[in-house]
């Protein structure tokens, strides 16, 4: 016996409604919201407009609205930098990015402390051979021996002289 819909005739079928993928559909509005956010704190935050001072990184200030984003607490950011170019690079990351994560590792060419913040050494697990024979280590010895102090103003990054000498 066939069963009988108020609705439905042979001439007007029950149409079926079109199923929506929502695992696309909802990873494009999390893409979209969350590019929203991002404009949103680039224009409000004053982030678009460049400073020629470099921000100082303050702890104890209010945690920006994009550490509420869908997954900040388990993502894991690693920040790989150079030593020379740590106090003109890391304070502009520890006052914007890394609000947006607790969770984040920073790499340099030398193990220190900057702005209460511990830097790992990734050339900890070099060969101490290689790292006192080899010539592309010298820069690294020196640091290691003298700290920034022992550079020329042109090895440190934003050097005006940095590439005066290079022609391009």
């Amino acid at each position: 016996m066939k069963a009988f819909s108020p609705y439905a005739t042979k001439s007007r079928p029950i149409i079926e409604p079109t199923r929506i993928n929502t695992k696309h559909t909802r990873s494009r509005l999390a893409l979209a919201s969350a590019l929203t956010v991002l404009y949103l704190l680039w224009h409000v935050a004053g982030l678009g407009h460049k400073s020629h001072t470099f921000p100082t990184f303050d702890h104890s200030t209010p945690p920006l609205p994009c550490r509420s984003l869908p997954g900040a607490n388990e993502t894991l950011v690693v920040l790989r930098t150079g030593s020379t170019e740590l106090a003109s690079r890391l304070p502009t990351h520890l006052s914007t990015s890394l609000r947006c994560f607790p969770n984040y590792l920073i790499f340099s060419d030398v193990e220190e402390t900057y702005h209460a913040e511990h830097i790992f050494d990734a050339l900890e697990d070099v060969s101490p051979n290689i790292q006192e024979t080899n010539p592309d280590f010298e820069l690294h010895r020196r640091l290691r021996k003298g700290g920034r102090a022992a550079l020329n103003s042109s090895e440190l990054a934003g050097s005006p002289d940095k590439y005066a000498s290079k022609t391009g």
